[in-house]
């Protein structure tokens, strides 16, 4: 869903930091400065005045033709279960402590050298109830964000999520580029 079909405006959201920022680097998303309620990513907003509250730089992107989803759709509403395993699976190569999540849904597993691809579907479809923000944390958590960004943009291919009463978005694609508004 396109954001002219949310909202019939403006599709520039602008970002506040003291920083400057124009990549969507993933470093900066799940920082201890940020808060993630809405999820992974670098926050916007279509609120200029709401960006400079965050900061002195303000930049912008605008997100026609993007892919953003609401941030509290359930993922089973909005992700294949083939597009997820393959998420999953792809996080479980990258940590070695990626395993205690499958454990933490009850997945039977002695050690991470069990985990097997079956497992992968198995805990997609345990989480796939989550609403989209709490799956991405609980994934990022579970591996760590750069793999996760890496992951996300290669196998679910959404640009970005937001909330519909605040109008927070959360932008996880890093090939975005962020247009310096003020600085």
């Amino acid at each position: 869903m396109r954001y002219q079909q949310l909202f019939e405006s403006n599709t520039t959201l602008y970002h506040g930091d003291n920083v400057g920022t124009t990549a969507l680097n993933s470093q900066w998303m799940m920082h201890g400065e940020s808060n993630n309620q809405e999820g992974v990513g670098i926050y916007f907003t279509p609120d200029i005045n709401a960006a400079k509250t965050y900061g002195t730089k303000i930049s912008s992107i605008d997100i026609s033709g993007l892919k953003i989803k609401k941030s509290r759709d359930l993922v089973v509403d909005v992700i294949s279960r083939a597009a997820g395993t393959k998420l999953i699976r792809h996080l479980s190569k990258t940590s070695e402590d990626f395993w205690y999540l499958l454990t933490d849904y009850g997945i039977e597993l002695a050690e991470p050298t069990d985990m097997m691809d079956h497992h992968m579907a198995e805990l997609f479809d345990m989480m796939k109830l989550n609403e989209i923000r709490n799956w991405q944390l609980a994934l990022a958590e579970a591996s760590n964000v750069n793999a996760f960004v890496a992951g996300w943009n290669k196998f679910i291919k959404i640009d970005g999520i937001y909330e519909t009463d605040t109008k927070f978005y959360a932008m996880i694609n890093t090939n975005i580029t962020a247009t310096p508004v003020n600085f």
